[in-house]
């Protein structure tokens, strides 16, 4: 989602510092997935699956959360420089929300 006035451009751009580290996170996170297919295929313990399942989820949350701050961290910053519109103000309001159900 877009901000209006200048706002909050692109979520890459605001976690452009961090986009190495979540990348690398998501890349163990995509090993993790194949790991439980080929558990699936092996017909491995269903417990042990939803371990592994429950770890996925874990860490997937971890990277949303992540991108979040950034993306709330940057709006602060901007709005501190004075530069938040009430459409900005509303529009971060639509995020967290949507990020937060």
């Amino acid at each position: 989602m877009k901000l209006p006035d200048r706002g909050i451009a692109s979520i890459l751009q605001m976690i452009s510092s961090d986009k190495a580290r979540l990348r690398n996170r998501l890349r163990r996170l995509e090993g993790q997935i194949g790991g439980v297919t080929r558990m699936l295929d092996a017909d491995r313990d269903a417990q042990d699956l939803l371990t592994q399942l429950q770890a996925a989820r874990a860490a997937l949350a971890r990277v949303e959360a992540e991108i979040l701050q950034s993306l709330v961290d940057a709006w602060l910053a901007r709005a501190q420089a004075g530069g938040r519109s009430p459409e900005a103000t509303a529009e971060m309001r639509r995020l967290l929300k949507h990020a937060l159900r």
